[in-house]
């Protein structure tokens, strides 16, 4: 659809006055009110149904289904129900994968940083956070096993993703005869990536 491009254009009438305009919703918008003051009812509805009508795009994050059904009910008000992608169970966004199309081996680091952020926020927010879950040694033995584990991943599948991450090193050898054992080769998962990365390359030497 057609979206507002000039910072001038009015969005909001605020009085006979006085216009929201679209230089003012890219300075940002807060809204300040007690409990129950309408905050979001009022102007949280108003400023929305604004910026949909201007065919902005954003996300939208929320932690209650309430806020959920808010935002589909506004997309249909305004026009632009066609125009939402509802992240569920059902739908996601693979941001591994969208950071190694977008960068190929190189963006290997950055995933692996970003893992790295996401395992620490999930560690902060645990209550049963482990005691030593902060000392360098197991940041930095955490981080190793990422860097060894992506680029064989990548190379054999072209993406990634965490339950591929998890079974890659849960199914790594135990001992040094597993690594010529015909039994383990054939139930390991880590064994049948780094055959196909050996086998097919080209995934990840590509963009080197």
């Amino acid at each position: 659809m057609p979206f507002v491009s000039n910072l001038d254009t009015p969005l909001l009438r605020l009085s006979p006055h006085d216009d929201f305009t679209l230089r003012d919703a890219c300075a940002g918008v807060h809204v300040f009110g007690g409990i129950g003051s309408g905050k979001t009812s009022g102007t949280g509805k108003v400023v929305s149904g604004a910026y949909l009508r201007a065919g902005f795009g954003g996300v939208v994050t929320a932690c209650k289904p309430s806020e959920v059904e808010r935002w589909l009910r506004y997309a249909k008000e305004h026009g632009r129900e066609k125009s939402v992608i509802l992240f569920d169970e059902n739908e996601g966004f693979n941001f591994l994968a969208y950071e190694l199309a977008r960068q190929g081996v190189d963006g290997i680091g950055t995933v692996t940083e970003c893992l790295m952020r996401i395992l620490e926020a999930a560690k902060r927010a645990s209550a049963t956070a482990s005691r030593h879950g902060s000392e360098p040694f197991w940041e930095d033995a955490t981080r190793s096993v990422l860097r060894y584990t992506l680029p064989p991943l990548y190379a054999a599948t072209g993406s990634l993703s965490i339950p591929d991450i998890i079974r890659f090193v849960n199914t790594a050898p135990t001992s040094m005869q597993d690594v010529t054992n015909p039994a383990w080769q054939g139930r390991s998962f880590m064994y049948s990536v780094m055959d196909a990365a050996t086998r097919h390359p080209s995934r990840l030497l590509k963009n080197l």
